[in-house]
C-alpha cells in the first residue's frame, strides 16, 4: 500500500503544479494498486476532472 500512498501524493503534487499527464498517470497506478482503498473515488473523480 506504500507504493498506492506514494502515488497519490506524486499525483497530486503533478496537479499541483500543472503536469496533468503526470497527475493522470499517477493516479491511474495508484488505482491499480488500491483499486477499493477509501481514496480511491478521490483520485477517480481527480482524473476525471483534469482529463477533459
Amino acid at each position: 500500500m506504500l507504493n498506492g500512498i506514494f502515488n497519490i501524493q506524486l499525483g497530486l503534487v503533478h496537479e499541483k503544479s500543472g503536469n496533468y499527464d503526470g497527475a493522470i498517470e499517477n493516479f491511474r497506478a495508484y488505482l491499480q494498486l488500491a483499486p477499493s482503498s477509501a481514496d480511491a473515488a478521490n483520485a477517480k473523480e481527480i482524473r476525471a476532472l483534469i482529463s477533459i
